[in-house]
């Protein structure tokens, strides 16, 4: 006695039916769609992620030389300082021009990500 049952995949004649191909298809897409995407989205929280280091990093410095900068002298014609953070390390030389200082910002990040900013500083008086 021939046994009879319904299979969905293939057909009597054993080829697999066109829908099988289709719906594969589409789930091997989807599959790779979404990891393109999870990848993508990874290397958009690490740029972020430098970048507010980077900023965090750079306001520190920056406030920290401000001080420095009305601390000076009129004849201090150069400031070099260094700052440490547990972030990174930034660096500055500052030269005198008319009306301020002339800097120059490295900021290196322990990642090893470095930026290079230039910025000028109007110099005022402390008060007393």
């Amino acid at each position: 006695m021939k046994k009879y049952y319904i299979c969905l995949l293939s057909n009597e004649r054993g080829i697999i039916l066109p829908w099988v191909y289709t719906l594969g298809s589409i789930l091997i897409l989807l599959t790779v769609f979404t990891a393109a995407q999870y990848k993508s989205q990874i290397l958009s929280t690490h740029s972020v992620k430098e970048y507010y280091q980077l900023q965090s990093l750079f306001h520190y410095s920056h406030d920290q030389l401000l001080v420095k900068i009305n601390e000076k002298t009129e004849g201090a014609k150069t400031i070099s300082e260094q700052f440490t953070l547990p972030l990174g390390q930034s660096t500055v030389e500052c030269a005198q021009t008319i009306g301020g200082y002339d800097c120059k910002w490295q900021l290196t990040l322990l990642t090893g990500t470095t930026k290079q900013i230039n910025r000028f500083y109007k110099r005022t008086s402390a008060v007393p």
